[in-house]
C-alpha cells in the first residue's frame, strides 16, 4: 500500500520544515500521527519521537559549532524557549549548549594590518 509519506524524498529537509514537530509532519501530509509513527516503525525501523530528537541533537550540534547563538538555534529547532532547548541539549550529551560552543571557539578574522605584516615577513626571509 502507498503512502504520501513515500513521496517524501528528503526526510530531514522536511522534518527541519515542519520545525521538528511530529504533528506538523503527519498534518502536512494529511495523515493521521498514529499513520507516521507506524510509517517510521515500518521503513525507518525506530519511532519518530527517537528519530526527531536523533536529527535535533545532529542540526544543534551542528548549528552551535558554527557559532549560532543559543536562542536561534532553539527557535530553529521548534524549541518554544530557549531553556527548553538547553534542558533537551544537556539531557543528551551531558553538556549545556554554551560549554560546547566554549569547546568551539568561533573562527576569528585576521585583520588586514596582520595580514600584510605576516606577508612582508615572509617576503623578507
Amino acid at each position: 500500500m502507498s503512502s504520501r509519506f513515500d513521496r517524501v524524498d528528503d526526510w530531514k529537509t522536511y522534518a527541519a520544515q515542519c520545525l521538528y514537530s511530529i504533528t506538523r509532519m503527519a498534518h502536512g501530509k494529511q495523515m493521521s500521527r498514529q499513520h507516521l509513527r507506524r510509517y517510521f516503525q515500518q521503513n525507518l525501523g525506530t519511532n519518530p519521537k527517537e528519530w526527531i530528537e536523533v536529527q535535533r541533537l545532529e542540526a544543534a550540534m551542528r548549528l552551535l559549532k558554527a557559532g549560532k547563538a543559543v536562542k536561534e538555534v532553539a527557535a530553529e529547532l521548534g524549541f518554544g524557549h530557549a531553556c527548553d532547548f538547553s534542558r533537551f541539549f544537556h539531557r543528551k550529551t551531558g553538556q549545556t549548549p554554551r560549554e560546547l560552543q566554549q569547546m568551539f571557539p568561533k573562527a576569528t578574522k585576521c585583520s588586514p594590518g596582520l595580514h600584510t605584516l605576516a606577508s612582508t615577513a615572509r617576503t623578507r626571509v
